[in-house]
């Protein structure tokens, strides 16, 4: 379908057809372009129709990712990964000295 234009279009004012929105410059119509919103999920799955940028915090794994060249790459670190077994206790440490006894036993001298 051919697109009507308005007769003397003032600057700034627009025009749709077709689903398509249009702007006055003062010399042409120019096509309205918009960007798609870059936003950042957290969840336990990825988000569906990610724009370039986006980001999604994994709520599962931990991890950090950003929606680049058609898929999601990691990055950054993981915060709450999952933690190892706890290591076997450290032999007990010898016995010190009684406080008193710090300067040979005279208790009345510091």
């Amino acid at each position: 379908m051919a697109a009507d234009f308005p007769n003397n279009p003032v600057v700034g004012e627009s025009f749709t057809v077709d689903g398509r929105a249009w702007t006055w410059n003062g010399s042409v119509w120019n096509a309205v372009t918009t960007t798609p919103a870059v936003t950042f999920t957290a969840s336990d799955t990825a988000p569906g129709s990610p724009v370039v940028g986006s980001g999604w915090f994994d709520t599962t794994s931990g991890q950090f990712f950003i929606y680049y060249d058609s898929g999601w790459v990691e990055f950054g670190t993981n915060l709450t990964g999952p933690t190892g077994p706890q290591g076997p206790a450290g032999a007990d440490g010898t016995d010190g000295e009684p406080y008193g006894n710090i300067d040979g036993g005279n208790a009345g001298s510091f």
